[in-house]
């Protein structure tokens, strides 16, 4: 990420390298909130009921653990988008910002519930977990940067 950031950061003005500090600091915090460390919590109890043969549990465990993210991240998504002209105010000191905010809402539901929900829906026919890095650090530089062009 270190390397994508300086990148970035010869790219694009002092002002927009500000712009995406904020937008970034949003992200995190949302996305600490939403999940708070279930998908931790559920990779233990996943792979110790692997371990000892218990592949339904495991499956159950994995899929509610979307569940209760997705759940904890479409409201905060909701206070971030509703929210969206005071942050920008408050924080960037425009009201131009707002778009800004309101697109990172989306991408809050999405990297902190959607997209396990959507990775869930591409496992195989055996209904087993198929556990994939879906957040590389990588992809979520180049989507943040991406928003910041809107």
């Amino acid at each position: 990420m270190t390397v994508s950031f300086a990148i970035l950061a010869r790219l694009i003005t002092a002002e927009e390298m500000g712009v995406m500090a904020v937008l970034l600091l949003v992200n995190g915090l949302s996305q600490l909130v939403a999940t708070q460390a279930f998908p931790q919590a559920a990779t233990k109890f996943i792979s110790e009921n692997l371990a000892s043969g218990g592949k339904h549990v495991a499956a159950s465990i994995f899929y509610q653990t979307i569940r209760l993210t997705l759940l904890l991240a479409a409201p905060i998504g909701l206070i971030v988008f509703l929210g969206a002209g005071t942050l920008a105010t408050g924080m960037l000191g425009r009201q131009t910002y707002t778009i800004l905010f309101q697109v990172l809402a989306f991408g809050i539901v999405l990297y902190a519930g959607a997209l396990p929900a959507l990775t869930a829906a591409s496992y195989p026919s055996s209904h087993e977990p198929y556990f994939v890095d879906y957040h590389s650090q990588s992809s979520e530089t180049a989507s943040k940067a991406a928003t910041l062009f809107l």
